[in-house]
């Protein structure tokens, strides 16, 4: 268990003009072991996701921790459009080798 955790959680909308807030929030917290609660969205955007897709990618990059925390249907739903899942944002904190 990891026992240094930062948790953020995602807003309700998060729509294409919060892109930019939720990557600069992100690369704030970089290096932290982090937990993303997505259990109150209600709407999320190809650009939000993206954002996550690449702070999952920096983070494996980076061997810490990303997780998300309890994603809402709309979230699932949001994702499952794309052909993407879950464990494609998330890493278990090991770098990538």
């Amino acid at each position: 268990m990891l026992d240094d955790i930062t948790k953020h959680a995602l807003p309700e909308i998060s729509a294409s003009e919060h892109a930019d807030e939720l990557s600069r929030t992100l690369q704030e917290m970089r290096g932290q072991h982090l937990n993303i609660d997505a259990s109150g969205v209600n709407r999320i955007d190809t650009p939000c996701l993206q954002v996550l897709l690449a702070a999952a990618k920096q983070w494996m990059k980076d061997g810490v921790a990303l997780k998300l925390d309890e994603p809402s249907e709309a979230f699932e739903a949001s994702i499952a459009m794309l052909g993407l899942s879950i464990e494609q944002f998330e890493t278990e904190g090991m770098p990538n080798v």
